[in-house]
C-alpha cells in the first residue's frame, strides 16, 4: 500500500546557495512584499507571512521567475518518473499534458510568530 510519505520527493542542492542568498536578499528589500493572503483575504489566524507574488513584479524579478521555471519543470520530470513506479499510470495522467505556469510566490514567515494552517481556498457556488 502505497503511503502519503511516498508520495514526497527531495531533490537535494536544486537551487544554489548563492542562488537562495540572492532571492532571500531581494526579497527583503522589494517594495511590494506585502502581509500574506488566502483568497478570502488577510486572515492572520490562518496565515501569517510575508509574501511577495513574481507575476506581478516581473520586471524586477524575471530573471529569478526563469531560473525558477526551468528547475521545475526539469525536476518535475524526475518527481513523474518517482511516481511511475509507485503508480501504473502515465505522467499524463498524473499532471496532465497542459499545466500551465501561473508565475510563484516567495513567502517569509517569521520563526517565532509565522504560521500557516491548512485550509482549503475555493469558492462556493449556489
Amino acid at each position: 500500500m502505497i503511503e502519503f510519505k511516498d508520495l514526497l520527493y527531495e531533490i537535494d542542492d536544486v537551487l544554489s546557495q548563492s542562488l537562495c542568498e540572492d532571492i532571500i536578499f531581494r526579497f527583503n528589500n522589494d517594495p511590494d512584499v506585502e502581509k500574506g493572503r488566502t483568497m478570502g483575504g488577510y486572515d492572520p489566524n490562518t496565515k501569517l507571512s510575508y509574501d511577495l507574488h513574481l507575476p506581478k513584479v516581473i520586471d524586477r524579478w524575471r530573471d529569478i521567475d526563469q531560473t525558477l521555471y526551468e528547475s521545475i519543470g526539469n525536476n518535475l520530470k524526475f518527481y513523474c518518473n518517482h511516481l511511475e513506479k509507485l503508480y501504473p499510470i502515465s505522467s499524463d495522467s498524473i499532471i496532465g499534458s497542459n499545466h500551465v505556469d501561473w508565475g510563484y510566490m516567495i513567502k517569509s514567515y517569521s520563526s517565532h510568530h509565522g504560521h500557516y494552517s491548512w485550509h482549503q481556498d475555493e469558492e462556493h457556488y449556489e
